[in-house]
Parts: structure tokens; C-alpha cells; sequence
């Protein structure tokens, strides 16, 4: 036990309070102030090492019960620093765990085909597309903004938005401190001239979609918000493809010196 990284400076003279030395062992009190054996991460049992196969004896006591009956099981007779990432390991490697155990996954459900628009201007898909950031005039974006304004505006995001029948394309460049509102607006002033409202709407789960302020304006006008699936970018695969094109120009034309 002496040679143990974690325990070795307890061995050290004197002993700590908390810790007292009897027959060669070392014990220490837990939090409750009873004493315990320590048991260092080392130590080997018969060329085994002892802190798994207490781990094992008491997993299998507990009849393979989860971490925190294991962790109880332990420490009702062990001290030691490092068990509950060791129990963690050892529960997650288990075999008979995995083999007798329920999942506590949702079921996986049937994947779902989105659905085909039937004519154009009726079903869009959008995005955000992160940009390297680009100062501006802020006349140069809105027209309602007299030319001899030369407010700055950092432009780095753009919104890609995608008519899914004919694949037309809105490119506008946003600001990172886009709000709900700035949103909604800037759709009523550039896409909303052009092909009027959606029936329908495909989007990740960005925050500004997700807003309070955009499902209502949504309702409002008629319009039906299609989420895309959690953690599943890949689900709106005609979008991607255009980001990918978009950031495919965007480096072509950084490396010939266009900004």
C-alpha cells in the first residue's frame, strides 16, 4: 500500500488525523467519521488487482445493480478516491448488465420521407450558415437607410433559405445579435415580396425558429413549421448541399484574395 501514488503521502509521519495505521493497513474515516479500509488503486490480491475484485464482489452482491447500490455496497466497507470512476467503467463493461438489463432509450421510430412540394414558392427550407465576419454600411443592406449614414455593421452569418420545388435560392446576410424580430422583419422584406408566405417551412431546431415570436408569426400567417429531427442535420440533405456550395465559393474566392 506503500507504493501506491494515491495513498503514499498518508504513510508519511505523523499520520493525518483522519487516518490510522493498524497491522500494516491503512483506515481512514469516511464522512459519517466510521473508520474504513483504505483501499489503494495498487494494491494486488493473488496477482489480481483487489479494487476490481471488490468491485465485482460487490456489483454482484447488489445483483448487478446500478452505480449508486454498487458505490453503497463499497463504501459500507472501502475508502477510496477513485471508485466512482472505476464503478462507472466496470458497470458500463459489464456483460451480464448489458445482456439482462432494459434500455432506457426511446424506441426508435420508423424514418419518415419529408414530402414533395407539388409546385414552387409553396415549401421552403432555411438555415444559418456561419461566415468569416465582414464589416459593412449598413445603407448597403437596407434600402430604408439613407447613403450618407455610415454606420458599420459586422456581418458574419448567412441566411440561406431554399424554395425546395425549384431550388431557388435567398442568400441575406445577417449579424450574429439577429433577433426573433429582425428575423421575421427581414423575411416581410425580402422573400415575402418575391413569392409571398409558405405553406410550409423546413428548419433546425435554431433558437430563433424555436422563439415564441417566430411560431406566432407562423400561425399568423398560415404558415406550418416542419423541425427538422434532433441531432440529424442530414435530414434536410438539399440544404445542405447548398451550404456546402456556398462555403465552397466562400474559400475559393478567400484564396485568390476576393474578399
Amino acid at each position: 500500500m506503500r507504493s501506491c501514488p494515491i495513498w503514499r503521502d498518508l504513510y508519511a509521519s505523523p499520520v493525518p488525523a483522519h487516518t490510522v495505521i493498524k497491522n500494516g493497513f491503512l483506515y481512514a474515516k469516511n464522512k459519517d467519521k466510521e473508520w474504513r479500509l483504505v483501499l489503494p488503486s495498487t494494491f494486488k490480491f493473488d496477482g489480481k488487482n483487489y479494487l476490481e475484485l471488490a468491485i465485482a464482489e460487490a456489483h454482484e452482491a447488489t445483483a448487478h445493480g446500478g452505480i449508486e447500490k454498487t458505490m453503497k455496497a463499497l463504501t459500507d466497507k472501502f475508502e477510496c478516491q477513485s471508485f466512482s470512476k472505476v464503478v462507472k467503467e466496470y458497470i458500463a463493461s459489464c456483460d451480464t448488465c448489458q445482456r439482462t438489463k432494459y434500455s432506457n432509450q426511446a424506441p426508435v421510430g420508423l424514418v419518415v420521407p419529408l414530402h414533395v412540394p407539388q409546385r414552387p414558392w409553396t415549401d421552403i427550407s432555411m438555415d444559418f450558415l456561419k461566415l468569416s465576419p465582414v464589416f459593412t454600411k449598413c445603407c448597403s443592406l437596407y434600402a430604408n437607410i439613407p447613403s450618407d449614414e455610415d454606420h458599420m455593421l459586422c456581418i458574419s452569418r448567412l441566411w440561406t433559405i431554399v424554395e425546395r420545388h425549384s431550388g431557388f435560392k435567398f442568400l441575406i446576410p445577417v449579424h450574429d445579435k439577429l433577433t426573433a424580430e429582425q428575423c421575421t422583419g427581414t423575411f416581410d422584406t425580402h422573400v415575402f415580396p418575391t413569392m409571398g408566405y409558405p405553406f410550409s417551412i423546413l428548419f433546425d431546431r435554431d433558437t430563433l425558429f424555436m422563439s415564441d415570436h417566430f411560431q406566432n408569426w407562423a400561425r399568423k400567417n398560415g404558415i406550418k413549421l416542419e423541425p427538422c429531427t434532433s441531432y440529424q442535420p442530414q435530414t434536410d440533405r438539399q440544404l445542405e448541399i447548398v451550404n456546402k456550395e456556398i462555403l465552397q465559393v466562400a474559400r475559393a474566392c478567400k484564396a485568390e484574395g476576393d474578399e
